[in-house]
């Protein structure tokens, strides 16, 4: 198996309170990247979209996405994800 590396990261102050509205979102929560490398050695850095968070992980688990906050947390992924691949 290639080399794969899976990076959990969250917010406390934003996920427990959601968490504690719907327990299952604990099985989508804190939110995940995968770092793993191709059979050519390319190294790819691959996590969830804010938008599949908005319109898929929140609305199974019964929660609403707060306005603004898809936008939001799309920009931190982006700029963590230039970030690390710099």
């Amino acid at each position: 198996m290639r080399p794969r590396t899976v990076v959990i990261f969250g917010n406390p102050k934003g996920g427990t309170p959601l968490m504690t509205k719907s327990a299952t979102l604990a099985i989508d929560l804190p939110m995940k990247a995968l770092v793993w490398q191709d059979d050519q050695d390319k190294v790819w850095l691959t996590y969830n979209s804010s938008g599949h968070g908005a319109t898929v992980i929140y609305p199974r688990h019964g929660l609403a996405v707060p306005d603004g906050a898809t936008e939001a947390l799309e920009k931190f992924l982006a700029a963590a994800s230039d970030q690390s691949t710099q």
